[in-house]
């Protein structure tokens, strides 16, 4: 019975420090983004928010995949074009609209 709940009791502590880590992860990757300047690397950190927040929070996961190809536009950086049309079409397929995840996945290409 002792192992049982010792197993419990550290598992348990293994999911409260897993879950800390990403919280911390996330805040961190939010701060960077807050003071960054309007060029590539903000661009990859937003594609590094939005897939931070893809299976937690979607419609989240969606301002920042449409964020980021904003901005990639704004300063004509291809690669962040296509990696945020891509993430759109990985949303929409997420939400199981399937029609407009293959356009964003074409359009990605």
């Amino acid at each position: 019975m002792k192992t049982v709940w010792l197993s419990f009791f550290l598992f348990f502590n293994f999911c409260i420090c897993l879950f800390a880590q990403e919280n911390s992860s996330l805040d961190s990757l939010l701060n960077v983004y807050s003071s960054q300047i309007e060029d590539s690397l903000k661009v990859n950190t937003i594609g590094n928010l939005y897939n931070a927040y893809l299976y937690n929070d979607q419609e989240k996961a969606k301002q920042y995949a449409f964020e980021g190809l904003k901005l990639s536009r704004k300063i004509n950086f291809g690669n962040g074009i296509a990696k945020s049309l891509y993430h759109i079409g990985v949303y929409y397929n997420n939400i199981d609209n399937i029609d407009s995840a293959l356009v964003y996945y074409t359009k990605s290409l």
